[in-house]
C-alpha cells in the first residue's frame, strides 16, 4: 500500500480535528495512528464506528470499503464515512452509509419511539430553528 504524503496526512488530521471541534454534544475524539485494530478515525459517538475521509477528489466506494474493515473491527452497530466535500464548509460534508445500516437503523429508531408524530414534530422544529440559525450566521 502507497504512503500517503505530508499534505494528505495534515488534510486528513484537520478534516479529523474539525469535526472533533463542531460535535457538541458528543464528547468526539480522534483515535490515535498506528492502533493496531483498525476501529476508526473518531469515537464517541455512541452506536457508530466513525471513518473520516478529506481526499481532495472523494473516492467514495474506497473509503467505504475502508469504513467496512474498520466497523467490523469497531463491534459497532452502524458505520458511517464523514467525507469532506472539496471547497466546502464542514457543514457542507458528507454522511455516507450504506442503505442496509440506514433501513436498519430507521427500524431500530421506530421501534424505540424516535419517529413517533410527536418526536417527528419536535426534529422538525428543531431543523427550522437550526436553518434559520445557519441563515442569520450567513448573512453576518
Amino acid at each position: 500500500m502507497a504512503s500517503r504524503g505530508k499534505g494528505a496526512r495534515d488534510r486528513g488530521l484537520n478534516w479529523e480535528r474539525a469535526i472533533v471541534n463542531a460535535s457538541t454534544g458528543f464528547p468526539l475524539q480522534r483515535i490515535r495512528l498506528g492502533f493496531h485494530d483498525d476501529v476508526g478515525d473518531l469515537s464517541g459517538l455512541p452506536c457508530f464506528m466513525v471513518e473520516a475521509k478529506a481526499a481532495s477528489i472523494p473516492k467514495i466506494p474506497m473509503g467505504v470499503d475502508k469504513a467496512k474493515v474498520s466497523w467490523t473491527n469497531s463491534g459497532q452497530p452502524w458505520f458511517v464515512m464523514l467525507q469532506k466535500r472539496p471547497n466546502a464548509s464542514l457543514k457542507s460534508g458528507w454522511a455516507i452509509m450504506e442503505i442496509d445500516q440506514f433501513f436498519e437503523m430507521m427500524r431500530y429508531l421506530d421501534e424505540v419511539g424516535a419517529l413517533s408524530p410527536t418526536a417527528v414534530e419536535s426534529w422538525r422544529r428543531r431543523t427550522m430553528d437550526f436553518a434559520r440559525e445557519s441563515e442569520v450566521q450567513m448573512e453576518d
